[in-house]
């Protein structure tokens, strides 16, 4: 995967099972008149669901419209593959005003700054009840399935916190530090994944979310921080999230 860029190396579900969770993001796409169901979208093309069994072919190009955050671009998609209801399609000769706008969108700055306090999920019982001694839940939600996840103890104790981006996760807790994985085809935190095979390009993918997040100083310092203590020394155990955390990040 070297030499390819992050945007270019991930994909974003924007499933509608996931709004309430999450706000859906801001791309809808027609083929025709009849909107169809975007599945997932990269910088190469999209995944997508159709209300019947499509006469569609490998290599089969479709005329659509995809309006991104409002703003909508002519394409034409190549039928990569067909399963069920599902097409999975390639960007055909996409223009660069649409492939900037994309990348705009997909971008880490872009999620990051998306974030916000999800408000109805403080403190719900079923999401305390997943970390032991939890006091405390904060949940900040943002575009394309983006979202941070913080559990405390008392006076703020930070016991986990959890960051994703569609299923990519990145955790910590003072037991074992930070650690990236995938989260399972349910979304479900309790069956975590967690994979060091991509840690590092994962942890920097991350990384670049939440500091578009929280851009003032001593958060970010915070955060830069919190993933350099020992696992399970005595700092780790004993940090506290900055309640300016809960505030809404600066645009």
């Amino acid at each position: 995967m070297t030499g390819e860029s992050r945007n270019e190396i991930y994909r974003y579900p924007v499933d509608e099972a996931a709004s309430e969770i999450t706000p859906l993001a801001s791309l809808e796409v027609f083929l025709g008149n009849t909107k169809v169901r975007v599945l997932n979208v990269s910088m190469g093309g999209m995944a997508y669901l159709v209300e019947k069994n499509p006469e569609f072919a490998e290599g089969d190009i479709k005329d659509v419209s995809v309006s991104v955050r409002g703003r909508a671009f002519p394409l034409q998609l190549e039928v990569k593959h067909v399963k069920g209801l599902r097409v999975s399609s390639s960007f055909l000769n996409p223009a660069p005003a649409f492939l900037f706008a994309l990348r705009e969108f997909l971008g880490p700055k872009f999620l990051g700054a998306s974030l916000q306090p999800a408000l109805s999920h403080k403190n719900l019982p079923e999401a305390l009840s997943l970390v032991t001694n939890a006091t405390e839940y904060e949940a900040f939600t943002g575009q394309n399935q983006s979202g941070v996840f913080v559990w405390m103890g008392e006076g703020r104790r930070l016991l986990q916190i959890i960051s994703v981006s569609r299923d990519l996760v990145l955790g910590w807790d003072p037991a074992s530090g930070s650690r990236t994985g995938r989260l399972n085809s349910n979304g479900d935190f309790q069956d975590i994944s967690w994979d060091r095979v991509l840690e590092i390009t994962v942890f920097n993918y991350m990384a670049d979310i939440l500091l578009a997040w929280k851009p003032k100083s001593e958060d970010r310092e915070w955060m830069e921080n919190l993933f350099e203590l020992a696992p399970n020394s005595d700092a780790a155990k004993q940090i506290k999230v900055p309640y300016s955390f809960s505030e809404a990040p600066v645009q």
